[in-house]
């Protein structure tokens, strides 16, 4: 895994294009994002998960995360992001899985509601497109859960 992020960091130093998000209902055109951006969201989005998992005293490492995001920039950073902690994605029934994380788009919190209590929830339509990572400080002792790309940013 860690020679996967070590290529992406290699594809973002030269801009290429990443990912081509699907045409926008509002503005009727498609959006190109390149490695940087793609690898500036997997950043945010693993410090989130960080935060989260800090703040309720979880363990990141063989967890079990939820993933309800349409298709685009944010369903792959989000992935990544899970990959980057080492955390397992889940791809079946949430009530089924026993997950602890779940990271979701808004427009399935109707749907998700009853099933977010009591799991550390992350709405990506929280997070800006121009946010930028705090940097999490992460003790040495849970330094091995996270991926050698990670700790190198």
């Amino acid at each position: 895994m860690a020679d996967y992020f070590r290529r992406l960091a290699s594809h973002a130093t030269r801009n290429h294009l990443a990912i081509v998000d699907p045409v926008s209902p509002e503005t009727s055109t498609s959006i190109h994002h390149s490695y940087a951006q793609l690898l500036l969201r997997v950043t945010i989005f693993s410090e989130r998960l960080i935060t989260a998992a800090q703040e309720t005293q979880r363990h990141l490492e063989g967890a079990r995360v939820g993933l309800m995001v349409p298709p685009g920039l944010d369903f792959v950073a989000s992935l990544l992001a899970i990959w980057s902690v080492k955390a397992i994605e889940i791809t079946h029934t949430v009530t089924d899985s026993r997950q602890e994380f779940i990271i979701y788009h808004a427009e399935y919190k109707t749907k998700i509601s009853p099933l977010l209590q009591g799991r550390c929830c992350i709405d990506v339509t929280t997070i800006m497109p121009e946010a930028r990572p705090k940097k999490v400080v992460v003790p040495q002792s849970q330094r091995h859960q996270l991926s050698p790309y990670y700790i190198a940013n």
